[in-house]
């Protein structure tokens, strides 16, 4: 097998239009093509095409995780779930988990605290919605749990949200304004002893 052509394409100057005996055979990018020494009249055989293959789908995985992360944090089940969706194959896959992981950009346990934070200070949701939401996104239990002790009181934001709808209940009658208080807190996931110590001096 020999590469008859390899040409630049006109419409994306940093890929290439790989030929092997006459036709067709993929297209890879400048990086490839470099960091594997292609070049016109050279032989290769079927391993090295499917190396080259092989190399290209990894590096497009990768700048996907990468794109993927520049965007927000995201836990590892994330990032998994999303290049399975994209269609990448499992070799693929496994090369880039590997890959970014070993760049430091996934870590669940620094992931979990800053989502907390952020939803706690943010979002102004509680820690049980929280863990719930981490959850969701693949974060071991473990991890969760000892995310919830790092992160703020959430009793603080649970008060300034009692201040911020007070106002709107003001024309209710008392218990009806602190059932109505009660069930904001509940909705947003606080804890019920937060709840409770809350609504004590409301």
């Amino acid at each position: 097998m020999k590469i008859t052509k390899l040409s630049r394409q006109k419409r994306k100057e940093n890929r290439f239009s790989l030929f092997i005996d006459g036709s067709f055979a993929a297209g890879l990018s400048a990086e490839t093509v470099t960091r594997l020494h292609l070049s016109e009249g050279k032989e290769i055989d079927p391993e090295q095409l499917q190396k080259a293959i092989f190399e290209e789908e990894r590096q497009r995985a990768l700048n996907y995780a990468f794109r993927l992360l520049s965007y927000r944090g995201r836990s590892e089940k994330e990032i998994l779930e999303r290049l399975k969706r994209y269609g990448y194959s499992e070799p693929v896959i496994n090369a880039t988990m590997e890959e970014v992981k070993n760049a430091g950009l996934i870590d669940d346990k620094k992931f979990a605290v800053m989502f907390a934070q952020d939803r706690l200070n943010l979002a102004k949701k509680g820690k049980r919605v929280i863990f719930i939401e981490l959850l969701r996104k693949g974060v071991p239990k473990s991890d969760v749990e000892e995310a919830l002790k790092k992160i703020n009181d959430e009793t603080e934001v649970a008060k300034k949200l009692i201040e911020k709808y007070k106002n709107r209940y003001a024309r209710l009658e008392p218990k009806k304004r602190k059932k109505k208080l009660y069930d904001l807190l509940l909705r947003r996931g606080f804890t019920f002893k937060t709840i409770e110590d809350v609504m004590r001096d409301t």
